[in-house]
């Protein structure tokens, strides 16, 4: 009988460890201050940049808080995150829609590799560290008056920044005092 018995919790305990092994090797795995994205899509008779309220409670180990979303164009809404600590997250929408309401889904946040050093904060007044401690060196240039070209310049522009080696860009914004 104790034999019998032993077997019994040795294949429950294999059986249970294959299932949520699997579980686990389904969820969808994102580093750490990367970027998660929920997409949406829903056709609205409403202003979508306006009308529409989205956002989703996301929810890791010790951590909750509400990230916006926004209308991204052709019915497609959207809602980014960047997850600070490692570790399973849950997230719920929230919409003023319906169709757009109480969407749940998870994920799970590895530890980030290679150049994913996380966010840039303050260190010691005057200087920068990223999220993970290394140091940051701001090197940039200004893009003035950007909202004013043409689609074609701002892509020959971000091409060139592409392949620059800048890490940041200051944006000047003017109005444009054209007469139309």
């Amino acid at each position: 009988m104790i034999l019998v018995h032993k077997y019994f919790f040795a294949l429950f305990y294999t059986i249970m460890s294959m299932i949520c092994w699997d579980s686990l090797a389904n969820t969808q795995k994102i580093e750490q201050w990367d970027r998660f994205e929920i997409v949406l899509k829903h056709s609205s008779t409403r202003n979508s940049f306006i009308d529409v309220k989205l956002s989703a409670v996301f929810q890791g180990n010790d951590t909750t808080c509400t990230i916006p979303g926004f209308y991204d164009g052709d019915n497609t809404f959207k809602i980014r995150f960047m997850p600070q600590r490692t570790g399973p997250w849950n997230y719920t929408t929230k919409s003023n829609v319906p169709q757009l309401n109480n969407k749940k889904g998870s994920f799970e946040c590895v530890k980030a590799t290679g150049i994913n050093h996380g966010i840039v904060k303050v260190s010691n007044t005057y200087n920068f560290k990223y999220a993970d401690g290394k140091q940051y060196y701001p090197f940039g240039t200004t893009a003035y008056a950007w909202t004013h070209m043409g689609q074609e310049l701002q892509e020959i522009t971000l091409n060139t920044l592409k392949n620059s080696g800048f890490n940041k860009v200051r944006m000047c914004v003017f109005r444009n005092t054209k007469i139309r």
